[in-house]
C-alpha cells in the first residue's frame, strides 16, 4: 500500500540521515589522525609531538566509543555532565593548532560550568572549528574568543575565509539533506552542531562576507548554580 511505501520510505530516510552523520565523524576522525600520520616523520624525536600524539589518540578511542554506543543505542539519550568551558575549548584547540592556519584561542579568565555531553559538545564546536580551517587560505586566521552576558556564553568562531552569500546562510547553510551535494559538504556538522546545542537550550548564529570572512557565535546556557557562585 501506499501507506506502508510511505513508512518504508521514512525508514530509509532516518537511515540515510544517521549514516551520513556517522560519515561525516569518520571523516573527522580519519583528518586528525591523518595530520599525525603525517607530521610524524619530521617530529617523532620531539617530546611535545609525542605529547600530542598520545593526546590525540586518546580523544580518537573516546570519540569512536561514543560513536559506537550511538549506532548501538540509537535511541538512548546521552547524559549529560557538569563542564568547564575554558578547559573544554582548550582541549578543541589543542586538536587543531597543528592546522594551517592555526587557529587562536583567547583562553577564559573565570571558570563557566555548562551541562552538556562532552563528546556531543566538542564535536558540536568542533565542526564548527574545521568548516572555519577548511574556508581559510594558509595565510589568514581563525579565532576563537568568548564572552558572557545574561546568563549565556557565547563562543565566537570567526576566520578570514572566503565567506559565505546571505542567500547561502539563509537556504543551505543548515539544510544539509536538500541536496544530495550537502552530504559530502559542510552542511551536515553545522546542522549538527546547531541541532545539539538546541538541545541545550542555545543557538547558532552566523555572520558573513564573500571574501572577508565568516563570524559563527555559539550560544551556550551557563549552569544556573554557576551563576549564583559567581555572584557571592
Amino acid at each position: 500500500s501506499s501507506q506502508e511505501k510511505l513508512g518504508t520510505a521514512k525508514q530509509f530516510e532516518a537511515v540515510n540521515k544517521a549514516s551520513a552523520f556517522l560519515v561525516h565523524d569518520i571523516k573527522t576522525i580519519i583528518a586528525q589522525l591523518s595530520l599525525l600520520v603525517k607530521n610524524a616523520p619530521k617530529h617523532k624525536s620531539n617530546p611535545e609531538f609525542i605529547d600530542d600524539m598520545i593526546r590525540t589518540t586518546s580523544h580518537t578511542v573516546e570519540k569512536m566509543d561514543h560513536l559506537l554506543h550511538q549506532i548501538r543505542n540509537p535511541t538512548q539519550q546521552i547524559s549529560t555532565e557538569n563542564l568547564d568551558l575554558g578547559k573544554l575549548l582548550i582541549d578543541i584547540y589543542q586538536g587543531y593548532k597543528k592546522s594551517t592556519p592555526s587557529p587562536s584561542l583567547e583562553t577564559i579568565e573565570d571558570t563557566y560550568w555548562i551541562n552538556a555531553d562532552k563528546e556531543q559538545l566538542k564535536s558540536a564546536i568542533g565542526h564548527i572549528v574545521q568548516n572555519a580551517l577548511d574556508a581559510t587560505p594558509k595565510d589568514g586566521e581563525v579565532s576563537i574568543a568568548t564572552k558572557q552576558a545574561q546568563g549565556n556564553i557565547f563562543i565566537f568562531i570567526q576566520d578570514s575565509g572566503s565567506g559565505m552569500s546571505e542567500d547561502y546562510i539563509n537556504n543551505q547553510l543548515f539544510k544539509p539533506f536538500e541536496s544530495t551535494k550537502g552530504l559530502t559538504g559542510m552542511g551536515i556538522g553545522v546542522y549538527q552542531s546547531r541541532e545539539y546545542l538546541r538541545k541545550l537550550g542555545g543557538a547558532i548564529s552566523v555572520t558573513s562576507q564573500i571574501n572577508i570572512g565568516t563570524c559563527f557565535t555559539l550560544k551556550i546556557p551557563i549552569n544556573p548554580s554557576n551563576l549564583k557562585m559567581q555572584d557571592k
